[in-house]
């Protein structure tokens, strides 16, 4: 996928992080013995939504971004996979086909918490670069 400007891409990965987190309320409400997890996601995703707001607000709409740029791509990759694995799409079409309805976690409890860690560190590296960023807006 090719780079998007600052702000666009900025824009981009908050939609996608609303994405994650409308899914994971889909899965909340049918997998029953992943509760925690679930929840752990939803809020690391929800936090680095909140660092991704700031980032948009930063923009302002132009390329004010320099050094969040790549973190931000970065986060927009990680974003992205999750995506594909807790969108049941065409599989949820051919389970109720089959008569099974509930959802299953894709993930198991080392996978997620490795996915955590990579979002709370992708998450403090971006607030230290939007810190950098908003120094050299002062110039």
């Amino acid at each position: 996928m090719e780079v998007l400007g600052g702000a666009a891409s900025v824009i981009a990965v908050v939609q996608l992080s609303g994405q994650i987190l409308s899914l994971c309320q889909k899965y909340y409400g049918e997998v029953k013995d992943a509760k925690t997890e679930i929840e752990n996601l939803r809020n690391e995703i929800a936090a680095v939504q909140a660092v991704l707001e700031r980032a948009q607000e930063l923009a302002g709409g132009t390329d004010k971004l320099t050094v969040s740029k790549a973190l931000i791509e970065d986060i927009r990759a990680e974003l992205e996979r999750l995506v594909k694995l807790l969108d049941p799409g065409k599989r949820k079409k051919a389970m109720r086909t089959v008569g099974l309805r509930a959802l299953k976690w894709p993930f198991t409890k080392a996978d997620i918490e490795k996915t955590l860690r990579l979002l709370e560190r992708h998450k403090t590296t971006l607030i230290t670069a939007l810190d950098t960023d908003q120094m050299y807006d002062l110039d």
